[in-house]
């Protein structure tokens, strides 16, 4: 939405929202427009990074804060999240054997991204992989039905990348890292 935040785009179809990512920022550059939102259909994370996922874990931590204490006013309700969680996994074993610091003002993405996804849960919102799937004798690629209307359409989300890994393609990528 704002330049050099990181990245973060809202779409609107009629009866129908869909955030891709959050962008850098802890204060949401977009907060003042989705929190007038009922809802948030979607919310697509294409990458668990510091460029688009701070403004989404601020979202998620304040729901999850409002909505322990009852608050009816806990807005907009999410309807579920696109993650990609084969990048969130590769993440991990590199963080994990680095050495935690001590110093508070380091920010681990480790447990950022465990926060983030303890939050999800607590808050009882549906998470679905975002990966490319495609059929077995074919290449075409199976879109994502997000949003399907009589007389007005349909939205289709197409995952490009990260695709289903077959053992195939785990040895191209051990022989390419060596």
């Amino acid at each position: 939405l704002y330049g050099q935040q990181g990245e973060a785009s809202l779409f609107g179809v009629r009866g129908f929202v869909v955030l891709v990512n959050g962008g850098f920022s802890r204060i949401p550059s977009y907060w003042n427009l989705i929190r007038g939102l009922q809802n948030i259909d979607a919310c697509i994370l294409t990458h668990f990074d510091y460029d688009v996922f701070p403004g989404l874990q601020t979202i998620l931590h304040r729901k999850t804060i409002l909505s322990s204490s009852n608050d009816p006013l806990c807005k907009p309700d999410i309807g579920a999240f696109f993650l990609n969680h084969t990048q969130r996994t590769k993440i991990q074993s590199i963080h994990t054997s680095k050495s935690s610091s001590t110093n508070k003002l380091v920010v681990n993405l480790n447990e950022n991204i465990d926060e983030f996804l303890h939050n999800i849960k607590q808050l009882n919102i549906n998470t679905f992989n975002l990966i490319k799937h495609t059929t077995s004798n074919k290449q075409n690629i199976e879109p994502i039905s997000l949003y399907k209307k009589i007389a007005f359409g349909s939205l289709d989300l197409y995952v490009l990348h990260p695709t289903t890994f077959t053992t195939d393609d785990d040895k191209l990528i051990a022989s390419l890292q060596k």
